[in-house]
């Protein structure tokens, strides 16, 4: 008998420790944007991250976000070209919700500024420093232009590399 009983507690622990390990690897992969990634290859880094999930006849390519999210909201789509030269990032709210710490993370990088009213629009074009940087990023809202690219109408982040 005790040699089952310790079996089963083992075999017990096993499963739970396994139960864990999983969890915490759940908890880890979550990923949380605060704005665009600052570089195409930190955009190329988050995507590769993402299962894809489609392609329209355009090369626009979709993926799952199931475990992005931005500025702890979840991201309701992503979608980039072949080479990740633009990333649009689909908002659950209004850009006026995201957009003073977009404007903070970016203020030393920032040439041109237009964000007064960001549900009116936001567009911050950055100082031309780095190669491969971000260029510049953009709160938009689609009304129809995206919908055959596979892009659903709604509100956008767009990063420009």
């Amino acid at each position: 008998m005790r040699g089952r009983e310790r079996m089963r507690t083992g075999i017990l622990t096993a499963v739970a420790g396994l139960a864990l390990l999983y969890a915490d690897a759940a908890v880890a992969q979550a990923i949380n944007l605060q704005s665009c990634p600052a570089t195409k290859l930190e955009a190329g880094t988050l995507i590769s991250r993402l299962k894809q999930n489609g392609e329209a006849p355009s090369g626009t390519l979709s993926y799952d976000t199931s475990s992005l999210r931005f500025q702890g909201d979840p991201v309701q789509g992503l979608y980039t070209d072949r080479d990740h030269g633009w990333l649009h990032i689909r908002l659950p709210r209004a850009p006026s919700a995201y957009a003073a710490l977009v404007r903070a993370a970016h203020k030393a990088d920032a040439a041109r500024v237009n964000c007064d009213e960001p549900d009116k629009g936001c567009y911050i074009r950055m100082n031309d420093k780095r190669a491969w940087g971000l260029y510049s990023l953009d709160f938009t809202t689609f009304d129809g232009r995206f919908v055959k690219e596979g892009e659903p109408d709604g509100r956008y982040l767009i990063c420009f590399y």
